[in-house]
């Protein structure tokens, strides 16, 4: 079966690191149908450096919204039958989509399927930086928005990506998926790569971290509610 994939990147200030995420896109066998690069509002040269990739990559702009609205607005503006995602400072190893695809192909009543992942710190981090961030290099499972690959249909049941939190914006996505019973798959290998680096967003604005807490506060209210129902 052909699967026609939509891959979308969200970037805001990201120019430094974008253009290794989509070189591990480009090079994915099969390969996506289209790369949509979401410029958040950025203020650096984001959307030049996409856009210099030509017919391979897609730019849509928007004002900045976040990584939750970016991810949203991808996917209304893409027309393929799976979506995959990736963070514009993490990359691919070349199988990855393969390997999810495979998967797919193996166990048709999959809906989501994700990849282990594995933290590096970033050339230009320096070696005292490096002793203040913690990076672990086992490799671990991803249940993450970039070793995702979800069936369009599967997206439009359980979607949107939250939009009103900095972090988090994946939690209420992936109860959501629970509540419903979608089928889960994650294989163990290294297929996605996340980069430590001096602007993490967790690292910057660490008080952006409450934002997991409402996210998991506000599915909690959910269910609560439906149960009451």
């Amino acid at each position: 079966m052909n699967h026609r994939i939509s891959v979308i990147i969200p970037v805001h200030n990201g120019s430094k690191y974008l253009p290794e995420a989509i070189h591990s896109v480009v090079q994915q066998q099969p390969a996506p149908l289209e790369i949509l690069v979401v410029d958040d509002g950025s203020s650096d040269r984001s959307a030049e450096v996409a856009e210099a990739f030509g017919t391979a990559v897609r730019v849509i702009r928007q004002e900045h919204s976040g990584a939750g609205a970016a991810r949203n607005n991808g996917v209304r503006n893409s027309t393929g039958d799976l979506l995959a995602f990736l963070d514009c400072d993490d990359y691919w190893s070349p199988a990855k989509l393969a390997r999810q695809v495979a998967c797919i192909e193996r166990k048709p009543g999959v809906d989501i399927v994700f990849t282990h992942i594995l933290n590096f710190y970033s050339p230009d981090l320096s070696l005292d930086e490096r002793t203040h961030v913690l990076c672990p290099n086992n490799p671990f499972p991803g249940p993450v928005a970039t070793t995702m690959l979800i069936r369009r249909s599967s997206f439009e049941r359980i979607g949107p990506f939250a939009e009103d939190v900095a972090m988090g914006e994946l939690v209420p996505v992936m109860a959501r998926a629970h509540d419903l019973e979608l089928e889960i798959e994650m294989i163990p290998e290294v297929l996605a790569y996340r980069r430590i680096h001096a602007s993490n967003l967790g690292r910057i604005a660490k008080a952006n971290r409450i934002d997991y807490v409402r996210m998991l506060r506000r599915v909690l209210v959910s269910r609560n509610a439906e149960q009451s129902a």
